[in-house]
């Protein structure tokens, strides 16, 4: 699925796409992240171990006191948010997969309910006081801002597309329409409410 032609059918403002009926947000917003917190991207596997959950400073690391918010919470949030939204790269994943990822990844940063200033502060392991910024949450997770800002917005143009009512008729195979149109169907698929994306079945054929 070459989802770009979809995202440029949108930024074209194709008259062969009807307006969605309701617009959608491409996720939480970063753009007041103090960018000073960015930290180099990594691909680790989280540990749990006791020599691993702190720094050198004593302070408890990020990706510790992401699983102590998440398994303090009432109910308890499972662990599989955390892991689900760690970063995968698209070398290793199908589309469905990294949209999954990216869905799982916004999901996380909503549960943390972040305030005004994007951050939030409690008492993580030991009683030690701990804060955690949208930057820092998106780097325990092994992603940079920027990569989920992008993923971000280019999702959330084609899952518009993909929303859109396909205006005339039908083109055919020689059309010079036909390449978005066979893009916009399969965009239609997958973001459909019982398509692969939604519930993460992979199906090998696309309704034509």
């Amino acid at each position: 699925m070459q989802w770009e032609r979809a995202t440029a059918a949108v930024e074209n403002h194709s008259p062969s796409l009807s307006s969605p009926p309701e617009a959608m947000s491409p996720g939480p917003e970063l753009s007041s992240v103090q960018r000073t917190e960015r930290t180099a991207h990594t691909r680790k596997p989280y540990s749990s171990s006791p020599s691993q959950s702190r720094n050198r400073s004593g302070s408890v690391n990020t990706q510790t006191a992401i699983l102590h918010f998440l398994q303090t919470r009432t109910p308890p949030i499972p662990e599989s948010h955390f892991l689900n939204a760690k970063f995968i790269s698209g070398t290793h994943a199908s589309l469905v997969a990294m949209v999954r990822n990216h869905g799982s990844m916004e999901r996380l940063l909503q549960a943390f309910s972040l305030g005004s200033d994007r951050t939030i502060h409690f008492l993580g392991p030991a009683n030690k006081s701990c804060t955690l910024s949208a930057a820092k949450i998106l780097n325990g997770c092994a992603w940079s801002e920027s990569t989920y800002g992008n993923k971000a917005t280019k999702y959330h143009k084609v899952r518009t597309a993909a929303k859109m009512k396909w205006k005339g008729p039908i083109p055919g195979e020689g059309s010079e329409v036909y390449p978005t149109y066979r893009v916009w169907k399969g965009a239609v698929f997958l973001w459909s409410e019982d398509g692969p994306i939604a519930t993460g079945i992979q199906k090998t054929h696309l309704e034509q």
